[in-house]
């Protein structure tokens, strides 16, 4: 996966979120000197946002989708919360 650099070798990523309370389209950014740098902080943000949401409904998504300096997608962290609510035997 190519991703556009500037001189100071950095790249400026953008992290979008959505989940069942809507939409958020990040418009400044936040750069990184790598790829792995912005995967870990879109996985970072999930853990954020879900421990703010839990408990909640008996199912909830999360999704960072995170854009490059040219706002081209590259790739969706999820993160899927589901409570199994298991039938009494009879």
């Amino acid at each position: 996966m190519s991703v556009p650099r500037c001189l100071s070798g950095v790249a400026r990523y953008y992290f979008d979120v959505t989940d069942d309370a809507g939409s958020f389209s990040d418009e400044t950014g936040i750069d990184y000197a790598t790829l792995e740098g912005a995967k870990a902080e879109a996985s970072r943000a999930l853990a954020e946002i879900a421990r703010d949401r839990v408990p909640g409904p008996d199912r909830l998504l999360f999704v960072v989708s995170v854009r490059d300096e040219r706002k081209q997608p590259l790739f969706e962290v999820r993160l899927t919360i589901e409570v199994f609510v298991r039938q009494a035997l009879q």
